[in-house]
């Protein structure tokens, strides 16, 4: 999940103590991933890809 603000905390803690697995990422971790291998260009070649 994405640490944002202190919302994430209570649900990260009841997750984990409820047997879940739980992982807390920086937000600029999550948006660099997205822009390095997502592209915002459509296309059909891109689709079939």
């Amino acid at each position: 999940m994405e640490a944002t603000g202190s919302y994430y905390l209570a649900l990260a803690y009841y997750l984990y103590e409820h047997g879940g697995q739980v992982a807390v990422l920086n937000p600029l971790i999550i948006r660099r991933f997205i822009q390095m291998h997502l592209s915002k260009g459509k296309s059909d070649r891109k689709d079939a890809q």
